[in-house]
C-alpha cells in the first residue's frame, strides 16, 4: 500500500496527471508526471544527446548476481508465457499480423526505406568495439547456413546472377573480361609457358550455354587447352566444383583442362610440371603441333 506525509486533518490533493497520487497541499503533480505524455522537440533531443555524449551509462559495469539473474528469468511465469502465446497465435488466425508483411508492410513503404537508409549510413563500430567483438567470436564456430536457403541462394546465382544482367555488365564492363588482380602464381605459369614459347590467351571469358561467363586462366589456342592455376583456398575446399566445370568445358566445347597447384611451381618441382605441361599438350595432338 502506498504511504504519504500528508498530515490526516487536511483534505488530499491528487496528481492532475491521474495517476491517483495523493500529494501535499499546495502542489499539483508529482515530481515528474507533468512530463506524462509530452514528447520532446527535435532541438531538444539534439541538445541532450550533446549533453550526454561522451558519458558513462548509470548501468554500466554494474555485474548482476545470480541470484538477480534467476529473478529476471522467473519475472514472467509459466502460465504468462502460455498466455501470451495463445493470444499470440489467436492474433494470428485472425489475421490481425497481415499488415506486417507484403506491401502493407510498414518498412516496405519507399520514404521508410529512405528514412532507415539515411539513419545507417556511414555509422560505424568504434575500434574499441570491434576488436570486442573480434575476441567474443574467436574461435566460434559460425552461424549455420540452413539448407533450404543454400538451394535457394545456388539455384539463383546459377540461374539469375545478378552480376550476368546486361546493366550490371554494361554499368562494371571488367565483368565481361576477366578480373583486374592477377595472382603471383598466375605470373609464374605465364613464364613457364614463354620459355617453352607456346602462345596463349590470358584471362580469357568462354560463355556458359544457360547465361554468365567463365575465366580462363591460360588458353592455348593453337592446342585448344586450357591451363588452371588453382591458387586460392577456395580450389582446395570445393574440388568438386573444378571438376563439374572441367567436365561441362569438355562436354561443350571439347577443351581439356590442366590443373596446377601452387606447390608444383617450386624450383624444385619446375622441371617435372614442365615435363607435365608437354605431356598434357602432346596428348592428343601431332604434327606441327607437336611440343618439344
Amino acid at each position: 500500500m502506498r504511504t504519504s506525509c500528508i498530515p490526516t486533518n487536511t483534505t488530499a490533493n491528487f496528481c492532475k496527471c491521474g495517476c491517483g497520487t495523493p500529494i501535499p497541499p499546495g502542489n499539483t503533480w508529482v515530481r515528474g508526471h507533468h512530463r506524462r505524455g509530452v514528447k520532446h522537440t527535435k532541438e531538444a533531443r539534439e541538445k541532450i544527446s550533446k549533453a550526454l555524449k561522451g558519458n558513462t551509462p548509470w548501468n554500466k559495469g554494474i555485474p548482476r548476481t545470480e541470484e538477480e539473474r534467476q529473478a529476471i528469468s522467473r519475472g514472467i511465469s509459466e502460465e504468462e508465457r502460455k498466455r501470451r502465446s495463445e493470444r499470440t497465435k489467436k492474433g494470428w488466425e485472425e489475421e490481425k499480423y497481415d499488415f506486417m508483411y507484403g506491401e502493407t508492410n510498414p518498412a516496405c513503404r519507399p520514404e521508410v526505406r529512405e528514412k532507415i537508409g539515411n539513419a545507417w549510413r556511414g555509422r560505424s563500430h568504434a575500434e574499441e568495439t570491434k576488436e570486442k567483438i573480434r575476441k567474443a567470436r574467436l574461435g566460434k564456430p559460425g552461424r549455420p547456413f540452413p539448407e533450404n536457403l543454400k538451394k535457394l541462394f545456388s539455384k539463383r546465382m546459377k540461374e539469375d546472377n545478378p552480376m550476368y544482367r546486361k546493366e550490371v555488365l554494361e554499368k562494371h564492363p571488367v565483368l565481361n573480361h576477366g578480373p583486374k588482380f592477377i595472382s603471383e602464381g598466375e605470373d609464374k605459369v605465364a613464364k613457364i609457358l614463354q620459355d617453352m614459347k607456346i602462345s596463349y590467351e590470358r584471362q580469357k571469358p568462354l560463355k556458359k550455354a544457360v547465361r554468365g561467363y567463365y575465366m580462363l586462366d591460360f588458353f592455348l589456342p593453337e592446342y585448344n587447352v586450357i591451363i588452371e592455376f588453382d591458387g586460392h583456398h577456395s580450389h582446395v575446399e570445393n574440388p568438386e566444383r573444378d571438376k563439374e566445370r572441367d567436365e561441362y568445358i569438355l562436354k561443350t566445347y571439347g577443351y581439356p583442362t590442366l590443373r596446377i597447384k601452387p606447390l608444383e611451381l617450386n624450383n624444385r618441382n619446375r622441371p617435372d610440371l614442365i615435363e607435365k605441361i608437354r605431356r598434357f599438350l602432346n596428348g592428343g595432338k601431332t604434327g606441327e603441333n607437336k611440343v618439344n
